[in-house]
C-alpha cells in the first residue's frame, strides 16, 4: 500500500493540493456531532450541515442529530441556511420542526416568503404545543399580516397557555402590531379574559 499512498500524495501535490485545518476541524466535529463547532467553522461547514438536517429517520439519535444540525444552521444564518431551515418544516418530529421555527424566526428577513402558509397550518393544525407555540413566535418575528385572524383565535382558544402568550405576543411584535386583540382583552370585564 506504501507505494499507493506515495503515487496519491505526489498527485495531489503536483495538483498544488494542501489540507485544509478549517475544513478538517468541520469535518471531524461533524463526525463527533459537535454542532457548535460546526457552526463556528462558519460558512464552510454550511453544505455538511444542510446535508444532515436533510437525513431521514424518526428515531431519537436521528432526530437530535438533524435538531443540531439545524441549531448550527441557525447559528451561522445565510440563505443556505433559510432554505435548509424552510425545507426542515415538512418534518414530522416535533424537535425538528421546532428547531426550524425558531431558526426561521430568528431569520426572517432570509426566509423564503412561501414559509407562511406552511407556518400557519401548524399553527392550527399541530397537535403540539410546542410546535404550535413556536409556529405563533415565528409568524409574529416574520411579521406575516395574513396571520393575524389565526394568531387572534390561537390567542384566546388555543388550550395551551403556552400557545396563547405567544400567539398575543407575536400579534403585538415589531413587525406586525396588531393590539387591537389585546386591548379588547384588556377592557374585558371579565377578570380571567385580562388574565389571558
Amino acid at each position: 500500500y506504501s507505494a499507493v499512498r506515495s503515487a496519491a500524495l505526489g498527485a495531489l501535490q503536483a495538483l498544488g493540493w494542501a489540507p485544509d485545518p478549517a475544513l478538517e476541524s468541520a469535518l471531524m466535529a461533524l463526525a463527533q456531532e459537535r454542532w457548535q463547532d460546526m457552526a463556528a467553522a462558519g460558512p464552510l461547514a454550511a453544505p455538511l450541515l444542510v446535508r444532515v438536517a436533510a437525513e431521514d429517520g424518526n428515531d431519537g439519535p436521528s432526530v437530535q442529530r438533524r435538531v443540531g444540525a439545524l441549531e448550527a444552521l441557525t447559528a451561522l444564518g445565510g440563505k443556505d441556511a433559510a432554505r435548509a431551515l424552510a425545507a426542515a418544516l415538512d418534518e414530522d418530529a416535533g424537535p425538528v420542526l421546532v428547531a426550524a421555527l425558531k431558526g426561521i424566526g430568528r431569520h426572517a428577513d432570509d426566509a423564503p416568503k412561501a414559509v407562511s402558509p406552511r407556518i400557519r397550518a401548524l399553527l392550527s393544525g399541530d397537535g403540539r404545543a410546542a410546535v404550535r407555540s413556536a409556529a405563533a413566535v415565528a409568524l409574529g418575528l416574520l411579521g406575516d399580516k395574513g396571520s393575524a385572524k389565526q394568531l387572534q383565535a390561537a390567542a384566546t382558544s388555543d388550550d395551551s397557555p403556552n400557545v396563547r402568550l405567544a400567539a398575543a405576543t407575536a400579534l403585538a411584535s415589531e413587525r406586525l402590531k396588531d393590539i387591537t386583540l389585546l386591548v379588547e382583552q384588556l377592557r374585558a370585564r371579565d377578570e380571567s379574559t385580562r388574565r389571558a
